[in-house]
């Protein structure tokens, strides 16, 4: 499921496929025919981040030839688990290079024999405790897309958020998963919100995505997916 949001704003078995917009034609209209397409996975989600980058008004009649490497190219993991998420986001997005951390050594070794079952080569397995595998990286490229997984606590998810901040850019996307799933959790996500990097974020009740771009009004949108 996390592939429906590592593919957005393009799927990848669309790579280079013809897209037209017909004159009159509004971002509503736009965004149905995409998902019809199946050149975006969620309309809804489509016409947020169109709103949020101020793209509607700039849209106009015409064909367009649509790419999936408009894909993330840097995506972090914050706890790998089985490696099933970091799989979908691997598959999702093939050109991106994925980082995907895991406290646990024995976990992370069936999930690297996962990947190599799945001819997956574009992961790379951290081991060790979340803080330091993080200041490990502090020092390296941003990343593009962080999906927050490893760790259901509020200290801790504000902890990490707060780290991945220095590792990410003004288009950065993060994904904060279960935000709902404890008190904590919910009060870690309203803490989120409520940061002054943070300019949009949108609960889908499972997971919380988070956007950031200077000078623009902080907006929150809650949708069912």
């Amino acid at each position: 499921m996390m592939s429906s949001f590592v593919k957005t704003p393009f799927n990848p078995g669309a790579d280079k496929q013809v897209f037209t917009i017909k004159p009159g034609q509004n971002l509503g209209g736009i965004a149905q025919s995409l998902e019809k397409d199946a050149i975006i996975s969620n309309r809804t989600f489509f016409k947020l981040l169109a709103r949020y980058k101020k793209a509607g008004r700039k849209l106009q009649a015409g064909e367009y030839l649509l790419s999936a490497s408009d894909s993330p190219e840097r995506v972090l993991e914050i706890g790998t688990s089985l490696g099933i998420a970091t799989t979908y986001m691997a598959s999702g997005a093939p050109q991106a290079t994925i980082t995907t951390l895991e406290g646990c050594p024995e976990t992370a070794q069936i999930a690297k024999e996962y990947f190599q079952k799945q001819n997956l080569n574009n992961i790379n397995v951290i081991i060790g405790e979340f803080d330091q595998s993080l200041d490990q990286i502090s020092k390296s490229k941003p990343f593009d897309l962080i999906f927050f997984d490893g760790n259901h606590q509020k200290e801790a998810t504000i902890r990490y958020f707060k780290k991945c901040l220095e590792l990410a850019h003004d288009q950065s996307i993060f994904i904060f998963d279960d935000i709902h799933w404890s008190k904590g959790m919910e009060a870690a996500w309203e803490e989120i919100k409520n940061h002054k990097k943070v300019s949009m974020t949108v609960d889908t009740y499972k997971w919380g995505l988070v956007f950031f771009s200077k000078g623009r009004e902080k907006q929150h949108f809650t949708i069912r997916i």
